[in-house]
C-alpha cells in the first residue's frame, strides 16, 4: 500500500510542470461555496468545513505549489470567519518561496493573519530583510506593502534603516512604496520621523510626480497630529503648488495648506490669492471644491471682513455650478460646501440670486442625504414672508409616499428644524399663531400618531425618537400658552382634543404630561362648554395613562379642572350665595367621583404619585364632608382655587433661576 502511495505521489509531482493536479483550486473551492449556498446552510457549513480539513492535509505535504494553493483557500475562507492564525508557520514558509506567484499568496496571507504575535514576527522580519534586498523590484514592492500592514513597535525598530535605503531606489515605484511605508513605521516609531525627518521633505523634490504625491499625503497625514513641525516649510509647499498642474497632487497641498492655517494665521495673506485664483481657472469639481474646503476649514474667512465677505460670495457662486449637473453626488458635496460657508456668512444665503431655490429643491429630492443636508441650513432662508411656504414644503416630507415608510431620524429632524424655524428670534417670523398651532397639531398626526391608512405597528416610532418629539412639542405648547396669553384658548382646545384622543395613550403618551399641566394651569381659558365634563369622565375610566410623571401631573391637573367647574357652577347658577338642588347635586357627584378615582392611587409604587394622591383625596374628603344643601363650602371657593391662583404665572429668562441666592439655611445634604 505504501508503494502505490509513493507511486501515485511520485506520478502526481511529474504531472505539476504540465499544469495537471488533483488538488482543488481556489477556483473549484468559489464555484463549490455558491452550489451549495442554494441548498441549504447546513450544506454549505458542511462544505466549509470539509475544506477547512482538506487545506489542513494539504499543508501537511512538503510541496510548496500545494501548500500555496492551501494558504490561498485558507486566506479566502478567513472572509467567511475562519481563523487562519494556526497557520502562520506555513504562511512564513510560502513567504520564503522562490517564485513570485508564491511569494505575492505569502504576502497576501500574512497581511490578513499576522498580528501582534513577536515569535513569529521575528522570523519575518529575516524575510522582510531579504526580500527587501531582492534585486526584484517587484519582491521588494510586496516587502513594502506587507510591512506597512504588519508593523508593529519592534518590528519598526529593526527593519526601519533597510525601508528608508529604499527611498533612494532606482525606480519610482520603490521609492513610492517606502515613503509610504515610512509612514506606518512613524506611527509605530516615532524617534525615526524626528531622526530622518529631513529626508521625508528631501523626497519632495523627487523627479517623479507620484513620489511627490506619496510624500504629500505622509506629510498631510502628520500635519493632523502635528502641523507645527512643517510651517518652515510653507515657500516650499507653494512652490510645488505654483508649478505643477496635477490636479490630484494640487488637492493634496490644498488639504496641507487646511491644516497648517490654523496655526500659521499669517500664511493666509500669500494663501488665498492663489487659491482664489486656482478655483476661477480650473473647471474640475473636486478642485473647486477642495479649493473652498481649504478656504472655509482653514478659518482664512473672517466675518468682518468686507473682502473676506466677497470672497465667501465667490465661493458660494462657484458651489452653485455643482447643482447644474443634476448629479446627486454632486449636489451632495455642493451642500456641504455651501453649508460651511453659509454658517460664516448668513445673510448671503438671501441676497445671491437662485441660493434659495436650489436649498427648496434640495428640500424635496429623493435622496434622504441630500434632504437632511439641505435642512441644516434651511433656517437661513427664514423671513415673515416665506415661513408659511417652507413649514408646508418641511410638513409634506413627512407624508409617506405609497407602500413606503418616512425614516424615524428623517421624521425627527424634521420635527425640530420645524419648531427651531417656529420659535427662532422668540417667535419673531410667525405670522399667525393660531397657524402655528395648527401646524404642532399636524406633526402630531403626522409623527406620533398612524396615519388612516397605516396600522400602528407600521407607524411606530422607536422608544427614543418617540420620546424626543414628544417631549418636544410638549415644551412648545408650554411655551406658546405662557409667552402668549391670547392663543390659550386654542391651544387648549387641541390640549383637551389630544388628550381624549385614545390614539395619544397608545402611541405617544409621553406628550400628555405637559398637556396635563396645560389643561390643569389654564383650563379657565377653555371655551368649549362640555370640555371639563367629558375630560373629568374620560379620566374616570381608569385608562392607562403611560409614564408615572404623567400620573403625577394629572392628579393636580384633576384638582385644578374640578376647582374651574366649582368657580363657573357658583359664578352661573348661584343665587344668594346658594345653588339650586340639581347643579349642588352635581358638583357633589362630580367631588366623589374625583376622589374615588384618586383613591386608586393611594398605593401607587411611584412615591410622587402616592403622595400626591392622598394629599389631595384627604384635603377633598373634607371638602364633601363640610358641604351643606345648597351651600358650596368655602374651602372650595375660596381655599381650593388659593392654591393656584394666589399669584400669575409668568415666563421668566433661561437662566433666572442662577440670579437668585440660595438661602443660607438651605440644607439639601442632610
Amino acid at each position: 500500500m505504501s508503494a502505490f502511495q509513493f507511486q501515485s505521489s511520485d506520478v502526481l509531482a511529474r504531472l505539476k510542470p504540465f499544469g495537471i493536479s488533483f488538488e482543488k483550486s481556489l477556483s473549484d473551492l468559489i464555484k463549490g461555496i455558491r452550489a451549495h449556498s442554494k441548498e441549504s446552510p447546513e450544506s454549505l457549513s458542511t462544505f466549509l468545513d470539509a475544506a477547512i480539513v482538506e487545506c489542513k492535509n494539504e499543508l501537511s505535504t512538503t510541496d510548496l505549489e500545494t501548500k500555496a494553493m492551501a494558504v490561498l483557500k485558507l486566506a479566502y475562507l478567513e472572509m467567511y470567519g475562519f481563523e487562519m492564525s494556526w497557520c502562520n508557520f506555513h504562511i512564513l514558509e510560502v513567504m520564503s518561496s522562490n517564485k513570485l506567484q508564491q511569494k505575492r499568496i505569502g504576502y497576501l496571507a500574512a497581511i490578513q493573519s499576522f498580528k501582534n504575535e513577536e515569535d513569529l514576527l521575528i522570523l519575518a522580519t529575516n524575510q522582510f530583510k531579504k526580500d527587501l534586498n531582492s534585486h526584484n523590484h517587484i519582491e521588494i514592492g510586496l516587502a513594502l506593502s506587507g510591512i506597512a500592514s504588519i508593523v508593529t513597535p519592534n518590528l519598526s525598530k529593526d527593519i526601519n534603516d533597510d525601508v528608508l535605503m529604499k527611498l533612494g531606489h532606482s525606480k519610482p515605484y520603490i521609492r513610492k512604496k517606502a515613503i509610504l511605508a515610512m509612514y506606518k513605521i512613524f506611527l509605530q516609531f516615532p524617534d525615526s520621523l524626528r531622526i530622518n525627518f529631513k529626508r521625508v521633505i528631501d523626497k519632495l523634490d523627487d523627479d517623479d510626480v507620484s513620489v511627490v504625491s506619496a510624500t504629500l499625503t505622509v506629510i498631510c497625514e502628520i500635519s493632523k497630529k502635528n502641523p507645527k513641525i512643517f510651517v518652515s516649510y510653507l515657500p516650499k509647499f507653494f512652490e510645488i503648488l505654483e508649478e505643477t498642474k496635477n490636479n490630484w497632487l494640487i488637492i493634496r497641498i490644498l488639504k496641507l495648506f487646511q491644516s497648517l492655517s490654523k496655526v500659521e494665521p499669517r500664511m493666509k495673506k500669500k494663501i488665498l490669492p492663489s487659491i482664489v485664483g486656482l478655483m476661477e481657472e480650473t473647471k474640475a469639481s473636486s478642485l473647486i471644491y477642495e479649493c473652498i474646503n481649504c478656504i472655509i476649514g482653514g478659518a482664512m474667512l473672517s466675518p468682518d471682513s468686507s473682502k473676506d465677505k466677497e470672497t465667501a460670495k465667490l465661493c458660494i457662486e462657484h458651489i452653485m455650478r455643482f447643482f447644474e449637473a443634476k448629479d446627486s453626488n454632486l449636489k451632495f458635496v455642493g451642500l456641504l460646501a455651501l453649508i460651511s460657508t453659509v454658517k460664516i456668512f448668513p445673510t448671503l444665503i438671501q441676497k445671491i440670486e437662485g441660493v434659495p431655490n436650489i436649498i427648496m429643491e434640495c428640500l424635496v429630492d429623493n435622496d434622504l442625504l441630500i434632504k437632511r443636508k439641505a435642512l441644516e441650513i434651511s433656517h437661513y432662508l427664514i423671513n415673515e414672508d416665506n415661513i408659511v411656504d417652507i413649514i408646508k414644503v418641511l410638513l409634506v416630507q413627512l407624508i409617506p409616499a405609497e407602500d413606503s415608510i418616512v425614516p424615524d431620524n428623517l421624521k425627527l429632524e424634521i420635527t425640530m428644524k420645524i419648531l427651531s424655524i417656529g420659535s427662532q428670534d422668540n417667535y419673531e417670523n410667525i405670522p399667525n399663531f393660531k397657524w402655528y398651532i395648527a401646524v404642532l397639531k399636524d406633526i402630531i398626526n403626522l409623527t406620533l400618531l398612524p396615519l388612516k391608512s397605516q396600522t400602528a405597528t407600521s407607524a411606530s416610532l422607536s422608544y427614543q425618537t418617540n420620546r424626543t418629539i414628544s417631549l418636544a412639542i410638549g415644551r412648545e405648547f408650554k411655551s406658546l400658552v405662557t409667552k402668549v396669553p391670547s392663543i390659550r384658548p386654542n391651544v387648549l382646545k387641541i390640549v383637551t382634543e389630544t388628550v381624549l384622543n385614545v390614539k395619544v395613550l397608545d402611541s405617544c403618551p409621553m406628550i400628555l404630561e405637559d398637556f396635563y399641566w396645560i389643561l390643569g394651569e389654564y383650563i379657565d381659558d377653555l371655551k368649549v362648554s362640555e370640555g371639563a365634563d367629558d375630560e373629568e369622565s374620560d379620566e374616570e375610566e381608569g385608562k392607562e395613562y403611560g409614564q408615572n410623571s404623567n400620573f403625577a401631573i394629572l392628579i393636580p391637573t384633576l384638582v385644578k379642572i374640578y376647582s374651574s367647574i366649582v368657580n363657573d357652577y357658583v359664578s352661573i347658577y348661584s343665587v344668594n350665595g346658594k345653588l339650586p338642588y340639581d347643579k349642588y347635586s352635581e358638583l357633589n357627584y362630580y367631588l366623589y367621583k374625583l376622589i374615588k378615582f384618586l383613591g386608586n392611587f393611594e398605593n401607587h409604587f411611584f412615591y410622587e404619585v402616592q403622595e400626591r394622591s392622598l394629599s389631595w383625596s384627604e384635603f377633598l374628603k373634607i371638602c364633601l364632608e363640610a358641604s351643606e344643601p345648597h351651600q358650596v363650602p368655602m374651602l372650595l371657593t375660596h381655599v381650593l382655587p388659593s392654591f393656584f391662583k394666589s399669584y400669575a404665572l409668568n415666563p421668566i429668562s433661561k437662566n433666572g433661576q442662577r440670579n437668585l441666592p440660595a438661602p443660607e439655611d438651605l440644607d439639601l445634604i442632610t
